[in-house]
Protein backbone atom coordinates (compact mmCIF):
# COMPACT_ATOMS: atom_id res chain seq x y z
CA UNK A 1 0.00 0.00 0.00
CA UNK A 2 1.45 3.59 -0.80
CA UNK A 3 0.71 5.32 2.70
CA UNK A 4 2.07 8.49 0.80
CA UNK A 5 -0.99 8.36 -1.60
CA UNK A 6 -3.91 11.31 -0.60
CA UNK A 7 -7.09 10.39 -2.59
CA UNK A 8 -10.34 12.19 -2.99
CA UNK A 9 -13.79 11.79 -3.99
CA UNK A 10 -15.26 13.61 -7.36
CA UNK A 11 -18.69 13.87 -8.48
CA UNK A 12 -20.60 15.46 -11.11
CA UNK A 13 -23.48 17.89 -9.80
CA UNK A 14 -26.02 18.26 -11.96
CA UNK A 15 -27.76 20.88 -10.65
CA UNK A 16 -24.43 22.86 -10.26
CA UNK A 17 -23.75 21.76 -13.45
CA UNK A 18 -20.05 21.15 -12.60
CA UNK A 19 -17.51 18.98 -11.01
CA UNK A 20 -17.24 18.65 -7.16
CA UNK A 21 -14.17 17.68 -5.04
CA UNK A 22 -15.16 16.33 -1.57
CA UNK A 23 -12.94 17.74 0.63
CA UNK A 24 -12.35 14.75 3.10
CA UNK A 25 -9.70 12.56 2.13
CA UNK A 26 -10.38 8.33 1.88
CA UNK A 27 -9.46 6.53 5.20
CA UNK A 28 -7.07 4.19 3.63
CA UNK A 29 -6.36 0.03 4.44
CA UNK A 30 -4.27 -2.45 3.15
CA UNK A 31 -6.26 -4.54 0.14
CA UNK A 32 -5.92 -8.34 -0.90
CA UNK A 33 -5.93 -9.85 -4.63
CA UNK A 34 -5.50 -7.91 -7.13
CA UNK A 35 -6.18 -4.65 -5.24
CA UNK A 36 -3.26 -3.14 -2.71
CA UNK A 37 -5.91 -0.53 -1.63
CA UNK A 38 -9.31 -0.18 0.15
CA UNK A 39 -10.51 3.38 0.87
CA UNK A 40 -13.66 4.46 2.48
CA UNK A 41 -15.28 7.29 3.65
CA UNK A 42 -16.15 6.71 7.24
CA UNK A 43 -19.83 8.78 7.82
CA UNK A 44 -22.16 10.33 5.32
CA UNK A 45 -21.54 13.77 6.17
CA UNK A 46 -18.78 13.39 3.85
CA UNK A 47 -20.69 12.52 0.91
CA UNK A 48 -24.25 12.28 0.41
CA UNK A 49 -25.79 13.49 -2.92
CA UNK A 50 -29.39 13.48 -2.93
CA UNK A 51 -31.95 13.27 -5.81
CA UNK A 52 -35.82 13.80 -5.27
CA UNK A 53 -37.77 11.24 -7.79
CA UNK A 54 -40.23 13.19 -8.89
CA UNK A 55 -37.64 15.06 -11.49
CA UNK A 56 -35.87 12.90 -13.92
CA UNK A 57 -33.17 10.77 -13.38
CA UNK A 58 -29.82 11.47 -14.33
CA UNK A 59 -26.47 9.71 -14.88
CA UNK A 60 -23.96 9.62 -12.14
CA UNK A 61 -20.50 10.39 -12.96
CA UNK A 62 -17.82 10.46 -10.03
CA UNK A 63 -13.65 9.63 -9.84
CA UNK A 64 -11.42 8.89 -7.40
CA UNK A 65 -8.09 11.32 -7.83
CA UNK A 66 -4.67 10.62 -5.98
CA UNK A 67 -1.83 12.28 -5.46
CA UNK A 68 1.71 11.45 -3.51
CA UNK A 69 1.00 14.97 -1.09
CA UNK A 70 -1.73 17.11 -0.15
CA UNK A 71 -4.66 17.77 -3.13
CA UNK A 72 -4.91 21.30 -3.46
CA UNK A 73 -8.92 21.01 -3.59
CA UNK A 74 -9.95 24.24 -5.68
CA UNK A 75 -7.22 23.40 -7.88
CA UNK A 76 -8.66 19.93 -8.65
CA UNK A 77 -12.00 21.35 -8.97
CA UNK A 78 -10.95 24.02 -11.63
CA UNK A 79 -9.03 21.22 -13.51
CA UNK A 80 -12.23 19.09 -13.65
CA UNK A 81 -14.06 21.94 -14.90
CA UNK A 82 -11.40 23.60 -17.33
CA UNK A 83 -13.29 22.66 -20.31
CA UNK A 84 -16.57 23.79 -19.17
CA UNK A 85 -18.41 20.84 -20.33
CA UNK A 86 -22.17 20.51 -20.09
CA UNK A 87 -22.60 17.01 -20.22
CA UNK A 88 -19.16 14.89 -17.82
CA UNK A 89 -17.20 12.59 -19.22
CA UNK A 90 -13.85 10.33 -18.80
CA UNK A 91 -12.46 13.47 -20.78
CA UNK A 92 -12.79 16.19 -17.93
CA UNK A 93 -10.38 13.99 -16.38
CA UNK A 94 -6.64 15.16 -16.55
CA UNK A 95 -4.73 11.78 -15.59
CA UNK A 96 -1.81 13.13 -16.27
CA UNK A 97 -1.99 15.53 -13.31
CA UNK A 98 -2.79 12.89 -10.73
CA UNK A 99 -0.27 10.00 -9.73
CA UNK A 100 -3.79 7.92 -9.73
CA UNK A 101 -7.21 8.71 -11.69
CA UNK A 102 -10.29 6.75 -12.31
CA UNK A 103 -13.43 7.71 -13.65
CA UNK A 104 -16.80 5.99 -12.94
CA UNK A 105 -20.22 6.17 -14.29
CA UNK A 106 -23.49 4.91 -13.47
CA UNK A 107 -25.81 4.62 -16.48
CA UNK A 108 -29.59 5.61 -16.10
CA UNK A 109 -31.13 2.51 -17.21
CA UNK A 110 -29.20 0.89 -14.15
CA UNK A 111 -30.04 3.80 -11.93
CA UNK A 112 -33.86 3.13 -12.98
CA UNK A 113 -33.45 -0.35 -12.25
CA UNK A 114 -31.95 -0.06 -8.90
CA UNK A 115 -34.89 2.44 -7.85
CA UNK A 116 -37.65 0.59 -8.98
CA UNK A 117 -36.27 -2.47 -7.04
CA UNK A 118 -35.70 -0.77 -3.68
CA UNK A 119 -39.15 -0.30 -1.15
CA UNK A 120 -38.93 2.79 0.27
CA UNK A 121 -36.14 3.37 3.26
CA UNK A 122 -33.90 0.37 1.92
CA UNK A 123 -30.49 0.65 1.07
CA UNK A 124 -28.93 -1.16 -1.44
CA UNK A 125 -24.96 -1.13 -2.13
CA UNK A 126 -23.90 -0.91 -6.01
CA UNK A 127 -20.64 -1.54 -7.41
CA UNK A 128 -18.98 0.05 -11.04
CA UNK A 129 -15.78 -0.94 -12.37
CA UNK A 130 -13.08 1.45 -13.42
CA UNK A 131 -13.44 3.00 -17.21
CA UNK A 132 -9.77 2.85 -17.76
CA UNK A 133 -9.36 -0.75 -15.34
CA UNK A 134 -11.63 -2.91 -14.65
CA UNK A 135 -9.92 -4.13 -11.68
CA UNK A 136 -10.41 -0.46 -9.71
CA UNK A 137 -14.29 -0.50 -7.90
CA UNK A 138 -15.94 1.56 -6.56
CA UNK A 139 -19.25 1.28 -4.57
CA UNK A 140 -21.64 3.77 -3.30
CA UNK A 141 -24.54 3.19 -0.94
CA UNK A 142 -28.22 4.10 -2.69
CA UNK A 143 -31.15 4.98 -0.46
CA UNK A 144 -34.51 5.39 -1.08
CA UNK A 145 -36.35 7.46 1.30
CA UNK A 146 -38.91 10.05 1.43
CA UNK A 147 -38.58 13.86 3.08
CA UNK A 148 -41.55 16.25 3.70
CA UNK A 149 -43.24 14.24 1.10
CA UNK A 150 -40.81 13.68 -1.29
CA UNK A 151 -39.72 10.58 -2.23
CA UNK A 152 -35.75 10.89 -2.78
CA UNK A 153 -32.55 8.55 -3.47
CA UNK A 154 -29.43 9.22 -1.64
CA UNK A 155 -25.77 8.23 -3.29
CA UNK A 156 -23.24 7.99 -0.49
CA UNK A 157 -20.60 6.27 1.62
CA UNK A 158 -18.26 6.22 -1.71
CA UNK A 159 -15.89 2.96 -0.92
CA UNK A 160 -12.69 2.39 -3.61
CA UNK A 161 -10.54 -0.63 -4.19
CA UNK A 162 -7.86 0.08 -6.74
Amino acid sequence: MENSFKYVFAYWSPVKKKWEVCNTYFILSKGFGENEIYGQFLTSNWFSHHHRLNEKLVPFHCAILGQKNEIDFKKTRNLLNFNNNAVPSNHDIHYQYFNFAEYFYLDLETIQNIVSKLKNEDVTTFTMRGYNKSKHRLSLNIRKYTDQGNQKICYTLPQFSA
